[in-house]
């Protein structure tokens, strides 16, 4: 999630309908579990 502090040797793997933040993103963590379905 946070790209701008990951190890230079790490390969990003996003998909297209991911989304990629160099720091902290503007969507809480409940945020995007609510967008992806994913609450209980």
């Amino acid at each position: 999630m946070m790209l701008g502090s990951r190890a230079p040797w790490v390969e990003i793997n996003a998909q297209f309908q991911d989304k990629c933040f160099d720091e902290y993103p503007d969507e809480s963590l409940a945020e995007w579990h609510q967008r992806l379905g994913l609450e209980r």
